[in-house]
């Protein structure tokens, strides 16, 4: 079996399995909870790093949200970030939050992603496997993982409803090749505009995109 074909198959495998992983957050404020939010600085990811642990990868020292949009006003970023910092502040609570070791260092939450929704892009070839969540071919894959774990973009309706239908809404954002092994170390969730107001949905799928949950759950 040739390596193009191993990192394929591997890369459907955990790209199921990358969404239910670990993230993380950034204000710059500390809450009624005592949880400090501050801003996120570009942690440089190391050579001798490996895949692994709540962060998904070893060179990350943190857990690290971005917010984007995409085909979009930009202006709308700002408020799906807004939206995103309340959603994690209700998943900081979940009991699952202390013992999966993502607080061990404030969370951060940045505005802009550093990559384009892989989802979206022309070259990209989307499967979606309802409920199981989303494969793509080529898989994004990259040279360096970025600081962040958890990419969160918001799309307009029709293309969510193109790529995702009624299936889950997360996809795998960074892929690393290493021999001939590959795995996911970035996942992203897609939104739409009039989700963002949805308190109980924002909370549910930032609560699977950091990885306390999983997607199909």
């Amino acid at each position: 079996m040739s390596k193009r074909t191993k990192v394929r198959i591997l890369g459907l495998a955990l790209s199921l399995l990358a969404i239910g992983a670990v993230a993380g957050l950034t204000l710059a404020v500390t809450t009624a909870l005592g949880i400090t939010f501050k801003s996120a600085t570009v942690a440089e990811v190391t050579k001798g790093s490996s895949p692994g642990g709540p962060f998904l990868f070893t060179g990350r020292d943190h857990l690290a949200v971005c917010v984007d949009v995409a085909k979009l006003d930009s202006s709308i970023a700002s408020t799906a970030k807004d939206r995103v910092e309340s959603a994690m502040q209700e998943v900081t609570k979940d009991p699952a939050w202390k013992p999966s070791g993502l607080g061990t260092a404030p969370v951060t939450i940045d505005l802009g992603c550093p990559r384009p929704p892989w989802v979206l892009e022309p070259k990209v070839k989307v499967i979606n496997l309802g409920k199981k969540g989303i494969y793509t071919e080529p898989m994004p894959i990259v040279d360096q993982p970025s600081q962040y774990r958890t990419y969160v973009y918001v799309i307009p309706t029709e293309e969510f409803a193109a790529n995702f239908g009624d299936g889950s809404p997360e996809a795998t954002q960074e892929f690393i090749t290493y021999g001939d092994q590959g795995t996911g170390v970035a996942v992203a969730l897609y939104l739409t505009q009039d989700r963002l107001d949805d308190a109980e949905y924002m909370t549910e799928w930032m609560t699977k995109a950091v990885g306390l949950r999983a997607a199909t759950q």
